[in-house]
């Protein structure tokens, strides 16, 4: 499955505490918090990282293994505005951490793109060879003289 702007890769906070382990996000679901919306825009986080990183999120197969960075993200930014804590820790250290748990988790997913007329990583096209003596000097032609002739055989200062 791609990944797309606009669509949560983790669509439920069950899946959340699933990937993550992190307890006693029931009572989230009682807020005022729209957390449909907060698991889009962990997910967006994704989808705009991979683009940074040069790979298209719509060639991806590997979707799943990002979901656990969506999840992570997705708690980084419930903590850093205070609605999940961590006994102990003030709300800009427990962010922190889940967001380098975020990091960490994104370099360590594969990257495996479907195969298909696209490069498999941008720039990774076949690369392009030019005759620097132009199509003239394979196919002949031209006046005799010149890196076009057709008698040039290549060498510098000989002719034949």
């Amino acid at each position: 499955m791609a990944i797309t702007r606009g669509t949560a890769l983790v669509a439920t906070l069950r899946k959340v505490a699933q990937l993550t382990g992190q307890a006693g996000l029931d009572a989230l679901e009682t807020s005022e918090l729209v957390l449909a919306d907060v698991l889009v825009s962990a997910s967006d986080v994704v989808f705009d990282r991979l683009k940074g990183d040069g790979v298209d999120p719509a060639l991806l197969t590997t979707s799943a293994a990002f979901e656990r960075v969506a999840a992570w993200t997705f708690l980084a930014t419930l903590a850093a505005t205070g609605h999940v804590r961590t006994p102990g820790e003030d709300p800009e250290t427990t962010s922190g951490r889940f967001y380098a748990l975020a990091d960490k988790f994104y370099r360590e997913a594969p990257v495996d793109l479907s195969s298909g007329d696209e490069p498999a990583r941008a720039g990774g096209g076949v690369p392009s060879v030019g005759n620097m003596y132009g199509p003239g000097w394979v196919f002949g032609g031209g006046s005799g003289t010149g890196p076009g002739s057709w008698h040039n055989t290549g060498i510098p200062g000989r002719r034949t």
